[in-house]
């Protein structure tokens, strides 16, 4: 019940602060406030500070706050309209509030964003700041450096970090959106297959469960594939993460005692059958003209035993299910070239 109940606190104060930023040049008081949040302004008050470390006006305050910042960036308005648009009735209030947060008063933030734009005319401040308060601060750091060079650089490597920024956020919504899609994505019911562990026993595909309901299964290029090997020895590391959630295991067409030896010499933790003699990558459409593509498929089980496929992506260097690439790509010049071996002694 409490859980539920700073749940609901949390969205009555979310919905506030939407409220807020998108309303900072109009009257707002904690009486308004409190109605969208659905409370009343003694509890409202409570509830906000509780849940942000603020009051409700000081938020307000430091809305309006930012607001001047981007106008006094943006547009050609008077210093006193700035103020007057932020609700300060005078130039020196709102220039002692201003001051608190940036440092530095309305005029110089002004003049200091000016020379910004004079020295980097082909591009617009208000698109490397998008509405963020932390860029802003770093703009007023960086425009106030006085060495031309120097500052220069501090300018460059605002606007890059804020590229960044853009692209990962722009990712991880992409992200969301695909694994929506991929649930979406219709459950294929499976025929039953025999597969091979390493003491030459035969076991199905429902059995490799383990009487889970879930099972994450890794089709696997064999040791013909450095990549491949470069992808188990990663997931060998999440063995005990994986199976704590569902069965892993993984499936590739060499023969057991190649699979075993194999594994051995790698130090794998987790369970691996074979699948030579049945036309298993084949039918779940991981096999190509000249071989077999690396990939995995997860997989349920109901409570009739009937086995059903609900996700599957294929491999490649680069994607998220090997971490070394995205490490690579952050040094000097990327992987430049870098592929994976059995060895690197």
């Amino acid at each position: 019940m409490i859980g539920d109940q700073q749940s609901i606190h949390k969205q009555a104060v979310r919905k506030a602060m939407e409220h807020i930023q998108r309303c900072s040049d109009r009257p707002l008081t904690v009486r308004s406030l409190a109605a969208i949040a659905c409370f009343s302004p003694q509890h409202f008050q409570r509830i906000f500070a509780s849940v942000t470390g603020e009051s409700v006006m000081d938020h307000v305050r430091q809305k309006r706050i930012e607001r001047a910042a981007l106008q006094l960036v943006d547009t050609d308005l008077a210093v006193a309209e700035v103020a007057n648009s932020a609700g300060y009735r005078t130039h020196e209030a709102f220039t002692r509030a201003f001051r608190s947060v940036y440092e530095r008063s309305p005029s110089e933030f002004r003049t200091q964003a000016s020379l910004c734009a004079y020295h980097r005319s082909n591009a617009d401040p208000l698109a490397w700041l998008m509405g963020e308060v932390t860029s802003l601060a770093k703009l007023s750091t960086a425009i106030s450096i006085q060495n031309p060079e120097e500052r220069n650089i501090a300018m460059n490597t605002l606007t890059v970090d804020h590229e960044v920024d853009a692209i990962v956020e722009e990712i991880e919504v992409l992200k969301k959106k695909l694994s929506e899609a991929q649930r979406r994505r219709p459950s294929e019911d499976m025929p039953e297959y025999l597969f091979e562990d390493w003491d030459g026993n035969s076991i199905t595909l429902a059995e490799l469960f383990q009487g889970r309901d879930d099972m994450i299964l890794v089709h696997n290029m064999g040791t013909s594939c450095p990549d491949c090997t470069l992808w188990a020895d990663g997931f060998n590391g999440f063995t005990d993460h994986l199976n704590s959630r569902a069965t892993f295991v993984l499936v590739s067409n060499d023969k057991p005692e190649i699979q075993k030896k194999f594994a051995e010499k790698r130090g794998w933790r987790f369970r691996m059958v074979s699948s030579h003699s049945t036309s298993f990558f084949k039918d779940l459409g991981f096999e190509k003209e000249d071989g077999f593509w690396p990939a995995v498929s997860t997989f349920k089980k109901d409570a009739t035993g009937k086995v059903s496929r609900v996700g599957r992506a294929i491999f490649w260097p680069g994607d998220e299910y090997c971490a070394i690439w995205s490490l690579l790509d952050l040094l000097d010049g990327g992987t430049k070239g870098w592929e994976p071996k059995y060895d690197y002694s």
